[in-house]
């Protein structure tokens, strides 16, 4: 399995999230399963999940209401679908903070 798939409402990403890091940053893909993603905030009241959709939203120039957790909200392992964005383009961002 991909760590990005397209859906009809937009597309899936699989997520590795680690919180309390010392800075917000995408560091790496891990097994080509996950999009490992570092973010400062604590797993503490939901903070980490805020932060997290503050981030992506950040990140690829997104609203946060285009961002939506299907599963993990209480695990390290996400899945957050985006909405309304172009998957080419997406990726093309992604690699280029990847590199």
């Amino acid at each position: 399995m991909s760590y990005l798939f397209e859906t009809d409402e937009g597309f899936i990403m699989n997520l590795l999230v680690l919180p309390n890091a010392s800075k917000d940053e995408i560091s790496e893909i891990v097994e080509n399963r996950l999009l490992k993603i570092r973010i400062t905030s604590p797993a503490v009241d939901n903070k980490a999940n805020n932060h997290l959709i503050d981030f992506i939203a950040r990140t690829f120039k997104l609203k946060r209401s285009q961002i939506e957790f299907l599963h993990g909200k209480k695990s390290k392992i996400k899945q957050v679908l985006i909405k309304k964005m172009d998957i080419q383009e997406l990726e093309s961002k992604l690699k280029t903070i990847l590199t």
